[in-house]
């Protein structure tokens, strides 16, 4: 029953996506729409999260959201900046490393938000995630080290214990 809710949930995202995008309510966009948006949601549906797997919606939850994105806003303008100095440095004082930590997160959710968060911060990215172990490619050893301590692990943590 959860995976049917989930199904039609993100049938109606990508169906009302599909009306943003193509800016018709005549009834053959809607139709092909509606058609897109099945075939898409059916082809994959083993990739929907189910709702045990992902935070609940509750205030509590869009509070820490909003901590969240901001936190990782900020991180991702200071590592932007981080980049611009390492490239622009005549010397390029590039190391690259690897690094590996483990997380004690408990949903899926969180742990693929935590990775995609890792990887779209400029100097890392997620090689490997699996149930506990991160390991992450840096392009210096201090950034290696700050992914480990990374205020947004506890940002996500914050968002998983408010369930």
């Amino acid at each position: 029953m959860k995976k049917d809710l989930t199904f039609w949930g993100m049938l109606i995202i990508l169906f009302i996506f599909w009306i943003a995008v193509s800016g018709s309510l005549h009834w053959q966009s809607l139709l092909l729409g509606a058609g897109a948006s099945y075939f898409i949601t059916y082809f994959n549906r083993e990739l929907l999260i189910d709702s045990e797997d992902r935070p609940t919606f509750s205030f509590l939850n869009i509070r820490h959201l909003g901590s969240l994105l901001g936190t990782f806003f900020l991180a991702v303008m200071k590592a932007n900046i981080q980049v611009a100095a390492l490239v622009l440095n005549p010397r390029l004082p590039i190391a690259p490393t690897m690094v590996s930590f483990t997380t004690d997160f408990e949903k899926t959710a969180t742990r693929v938000a935590l990775g995609n968060a890792i990887t779209l911060t400029p100097g890392t990215l997620t090689i490997m995630c699996s149930e506990e172990e991160f390991v992450v490619h840096a392009l210096t050893e201090r950034n290696g080290q700050e992914v480990k301590e990374w205020v947004v692990i506890e940002k996500l943590k914050q968002l998983e214990a408010s369930d």
